[in-house]
């Protein structure tokens, strides 16, 4: 895969973005996301409030097994609307054809995946709160303490679930993602440091990966500053540019 970034200006010109990449890159992270849900869903296991005992809680209790088959299903429908959120997310990275939307939709994945996946704990407190008015009606139950209970719950794994998966997210994606997808930066060889872009060219298995990295700068002759050759884990060549000259004439002046 090669990949070139010269300037904002001629961004879509010259920058092709690999979107199937980019489009994996989406599912591995609302992957994350439901990961985080899940391990958020742990919180009320490991945590028990005051109040879990008392008589309007298992009045609670009583209600929802009683409507366990009803409950589970509008539970799930609640979280699917973050999750269809998402992958139609992904999809209009991977039939996008721009890419410069697609690069900016692949700088702004983490955080829109990690506040949707928030915003499916509040949509599901929603749902929980016409659950409890529902109840008050049939049993009579005091909703002080279920909601404040509730309500902290919902509060705690809608943190934890963000915190989580926005971490590991954007760790990624300022790690590995974006430095794929953006190569131009500094590079320090022999004769100074320049704003450069960089080619990459890679085949072979994941253990084998045989990779080529070019950098280039028009702030030197021939362009050319660095290049890298590496066979899996170990580098197998490397080069850069030691130093130049203005109006250096060869020996015979033939250039």
């Amino acid at each position: 895969m090669a990949e070139n970034f010269t300037s904002k200006s001629d961004f879509t010109s010259s920058f092709n973005i690999d979107k199937k990449y980019c489009f994996r890159v989406s599912l591995i992270y609302f992957a994350s996301v439901l990961f985080a849900n899940f391990m958020a869903q742990l919180i009320p296991v490991c945590v028990e409030l005051p109040v879990a005992h008392t008589e309007d809680m298992l009045k609670w209790k009583f209600f929802l097994d009683s409507n366990e088959i009803l409950v589970n299903l509008i539970t799930i429908a609640v979280f699917l609307v973050p999750s269809i959120i998402c992958l139609s997310y992904s999809f209009s990275i991977l039939f996008a054809k721009d890419d410069l939307v697609v690069a900016k939709k692949v700088v702004n994945l983490p955080i829109r995946f990690s506040l949707w996946g928030f915003a499916g704990w509040i949509l599901f407190f929603l749902v929980e709160v016409l659950f409890c008015v529902y109840a008050k009606e049939k049993f009579d139950i005091n909703l002080t303490y279920i909601l404040f209970s509730s309500a902290i719950f919902v509060v705690l794994e809608a943190i934890f679930s963000f915190v989580v998966s926005y971490f590991v997210t954007e760790t990624v994606n300022r790690s590995a993602v974006l430095p794929r997808l953006f190569p131009e930066g500094k590079v320090s060889v022999g004769a100074g440091t320049y704003t450069a872009k960089k080619s990459i060219y890679e085949y072979g298995s994941s253990k084998d990966m045989t990779s080529y990295k070019w950098y280039f700068t028009e702030n030197v002759p021939g362009m050319f500053i660095k290049y890298d050759h590496a066979l899996g884990n170990k580098r197998y060549s490397r080069g850069e540019l030691k130093s130049f000259k203005n109006n250096y004439k060869t020996k015979f002046d033939s250039f």
